[in-house]
């Protein structure tokens, strides 16, 4: 149910949660986790087995700290396990007649991982995208367009967050450029989800139909200012690891508000290789989305030149 009884100058969506002290927001996490681990040990196959294994119960768990005792999964746990004994596998704590949407990983790493929601799954991750539109600065008295593609792969904002927060959705998806401008002058939407190179392609196809017209308030974008060039340092077959493995480290540093140099990266992917002293030795320049357009100007103007010269 969209919360449009909230004041729009509010600055949080769910301010009971999001601005819990920090000494109440870690009993209600211990008393999640500790619910949660129950749960998955008296109903899931993996987790049994898993627990067992490793000589740990559910009641073990007696502060935030002893998470760390459990076993650690990963993505070859997931492909392991998929599809074993059922159509979902030994992940999956309910029949698959509760299951009411199914996602998977991108599959850039292999096959991809699935993971089964139901309806509360599903309710829950709505509210955690409707604050993350939220705190990017939409209110129920925008229009959202949803410019990219609907696939099984999720990530980022997604539409049906938008209408949950009480927004006007148009789902758009991945269409043509000049379809999606055509949306954009008809519609005129309020904020757009994009990537910032798209942004700016769109800015130039308008220019180039000589067109003008408001763009939305607010552009989304998902995907940080990274070039996979800044890690050509590492062997050809590291380079996507340590680059994801430095993205990660960055998103840690954000969430726990330290230098991303203090993030234990050992102590939280304790299977994964350690790149911390890699990257101490080569620092990753840092890039602004600004820097970004202008190298795809540059390089455009480049291919233009070299293809009058021919």
């Amino acid at each position: 149910m969209a919360k449009k009884n909230i004041p729009y100058d509010q600055k949080y969506y769910d301010p009971e949660i999001e601005c819990m002290p920090r000494p109440q927001l870690e009993q209600l996490q211990l008393e999640r986790l500790q619910a949660m681990a129950a749960y998955a040990y008296e109903n899931t196959v993996y987790y049994k087995r898993s627990f067992d294994e490793a000589g740990v119960k559910p009641e073990d768990i007696r502060t935030l700290a002893d998470l760390q005792r459990f076993p650690f999964i990963d993505k070859k746990t997931e492909r392991d396990t998929q599809h074993v004994g059922s159509f979902f596998g030994e992940m999956c704590s309910v029949p698959e007649e509760e299951v009411v949407f199914m996602a998977t990983s991108s599959g850039s790493t292999g096959v991809p991982t699935v993971s089964p929601f139901t309806q509360e799954d599903f309710d829950l991750w709505q509210d955690t995208e409707a604050r993350l539109f939220w705190q990017a600065g939409m209110r129920p008295t925008d229009r959202y367009v949803h410019g990219l593609n609907f696939a099984l792969y999720v990530g980022g904002p997604d539409v049906i967050g938008a209408q949950r927060l009480g927004a006007l959705a148009i789902w758009v998806g991945a269409v043509p450029s000049d379809r999606l401008i055509f949306v954009l002058q008809q519609y005129q939407p309020t904020i757009i989800w994009t990537s910032p190179s798209y942004a700016w392609t769109l800015g130039e196809k308008i220019k180039e139909k000589g067109r003008f017209f408001r763009f939305p308030k607010v552009t989304i974008e998902y995907g940080s200012p990274l070039l996979l060039g800044d890690f050509d340092f590492l062997p050809k077959d590291e380079r996507l690891e340590g680059c994801t493995w430095y993205a990660m480290r960055e998103v840690f540093a954000l969430s726990l508000r330290i230098p991303a140099a203090e993030v234990r990266m050992d102590e939280l992917f304790p299977h994964a290789r350690d790149y911390a002293a890699v990257f101490a030795e080569h620092p990753v320049p840092t890039h602004t989305t600004e820097e970004i357009v202008a190298g795809i100007r540059a390089q455009r103007a480049a291919r233009e030149q070299a293809a009058a010269d021919a």
